[in-house]
C-alpha cells in the first residue's frame, strides 16, 4: 500500500520525536509505514511512523493528520536540517520496502 501525506510543517517534541503535520492527499496511512523525506544533495531520510496523531491549531481552528516518527540519536541532528514544508512525501508499507 502505498500513500502521499502533503506536509504544512515540522514539530520536534522533547522526547526525541519528530512529527509531521499536514494532510493524506493519496492512500492511507498507519503506524509502522515508512516515509522518505529528502535531505538534500540527493540524499533522503526514511523513518517508520511510530503512531497517528491529530492536531488543532488554535489560530485558524484547523485540524490535520500528525505522523510522529522517533528518528535514532544519530540521526536527529540530519532531521532537525530538513525543511519540508509544502512537499508530498511518499509513504509505503515496510514489506514492500521505498522505491
Amino acid at each position: 500500500m502505498r500513500a502521499r501525506f502533503l506536509v504544512h510543517g515540522v514539530l520536534r517534541r522533547s522526547d526525541g520525536a519528530v512529527v509531521l503535520y499536514g494532510d493524506i492527499v493519496e492512500g492511507s496511512i498507519r503506524a509502522g509505514m515508512r516515509i522518505t523525506v529528502p535531505s538534500g544533495a540527493g540524499s533522503a531520510l526514511t523513518e517508520s511512523i511510530r503512531s497517528i496523531e491529530f492536531l488543532d491549531t488554535i489560530t485558524n481552528g484547523v485540524t490535520y493528520v500528525g505522523l510522529a516518527l522517533q528518528p535514532q540519536p544519530a540521526d536527529r541532528i540530519a532531521w532537525d536540517q530538513v525543511s519540508v514544508a509544502g512537499l508530498a512525501l511518499d509513504v509505503g508499507d515496510e514489506r514492500e520496502g521505498m522505491k
